[in-house]
């Protein structure tokens, strides 16, 4: 899918914002609204960004899912495995690594 070149991470969530449904991802949950102080933190990235293996999809918006601030906390810090609501995100994210390493590493 295209997308413009970011210059940074706010500058895609906030693309994103106006592209996307403003429900979570994981749980279909209405989103908090832009301006709220955990605004930011209902984009997660689906392959870690910062000084990782995936850093070059940093700012692909593909590779980021919106998702209320608790679902983000529980998948960077607690784990989704046995986690039903986030089977989808499980899946896209082996489909995601798939295609990383065979098409952009």
């Amino acid at each position: 899918e295209e997308y413009p070149e970011f210059k940074g991470e706010r500058e895609m969530f906030e693309w994103m914002w106006e592209q996307l449904p403003h429900i979570s991802m994981v749980s279909g949950l209405p989103l908090h609204p832009q301006g709220h102080f955990q605004w930011h933190w209902q984009f997660a990235h689906v392959l870690g960004a910062k000084g990782s293996v995936y850093s070059k999809w940093r700012l692909n918006p593909n590779n980021v899912w919106l998702m209320l601030p608790d679902e983000h906390h529980t998948f960077d810090n607690r784990g989704i495995d046995g986690r039903p609501e986030f089977e989808k995100l499980k899946n896209f994210r082996e489909e995601m690594k798939h295609y990383y390493f065979n098409h952009v590493y």
